[in-house]
């Protein structure tokens, strides 16, 4: 191939790379989703390095309406790409809150936690999968899934379950209707116990999380903090871990 010949290859490259990249702004720009496949892209694009086309996908995602409802939660359940099912889980949890109504959300996310394919046990998705379960605290249905998960076969699942319970507190769970919050709370207070129960049967890491998440549930001036801090007198004195640095030191 000749100078002339080679640049001329060059610049149909660059050309075609530069029409695929147009037609993917184009669909962010101009075109509404029309089918999961094309919500799963503007997902993909978040988690892209092109900051132009985060905006305007994050701006679509943001502005779906109703009847993409059972799509997200379709991209929760099914297998695949762990961190595109957890931010389909995020924007599902946020909107079924909305209404009042997160029960089919919380099931969704529960599947998505406890799923055991091979897609779903690399550290990243691990790690996703951990986050998708501390969406679990902010309803009563989401808190009881968690209290269940504590006796889920798989290890993993019990010690991301403890550690979403031991990040809620009174303020994670309020809620502007007092009927929900009071049955959130009810499911707050009824997880201690078990929590306490791994904290006593448990060993390892698991054991480290269940100790941790009493103790820093405790507080005087609530009634699951004043639960929390029965439970915790009651576990043999137990030798904790370096705790993290947003949190007091429990050894102190």
């Amino acid at each position: 191939m000749n100078k002339k010949h080679r640049k001329s290859a060059c610049f149909l490259i660059v050309l075609i790379a530069l029409i695929l990249h147009l037609q993917v702004i184009c669909f962010a720009q101009t075109r509404e989703p029309k089918n999961e496949a094309d919500i799963r892209v503007l997902i993909g694009q978040i988690f892209g390095n092109n900051d132009k086309l985060f905006d305007e996908a994050d701006n679509i995602l943001n502005k779906l309406d109703e009847r993409w409802d059972p799509v997200l939660l379709d991209i929760v359940r099914k297998k695949g790409d762990a961190c595109l099912r957890h931010y389909a889980a995020q924007l599902a949890i946020t909107r079924f809150a909305r209404k009042k109504n997160v029960k089919e959300a919380v099931n969704a996310i529960v599947e998505f936690v406890v799923s055991d394919d091979v897609s779903s046990n690399t550290k990243s998705a691990r790690e996703c999968r951990s986050d998708a379960a501390d969406m679990l605290g902010f309803s009563g249905d989401g808190i009881r899934a968690l209290t269940q998960m504590l006796k889920h076969k798989s290890l993993f699942v019990r010690q991301t379950a403890v550690s979403a319970l031991g990040l809620l507190d009174e303020f994670h769970i309020a809620d502007d209707d007092s009927e929900k919050y009071d049955e959130a709370y009810k499911a707050f207070e009824a997880a201690i116990p078990a929590i306490a129960a791994i904290a006593r049967r448990e060993k390892g890491k698991i054991k480290d999380k269940a100790y941790l998440a009493l103790f820093y549930l405790r507080n005087e001036e609530t009634a699951v903090g004043r639960l929390a801090e029965n439970e915790f007198k009651k576990l043999p004195k137990y030798n904790f871990p370096k705790p993290r640095v947003d949190r007091p030191d429990p050894t102190k």
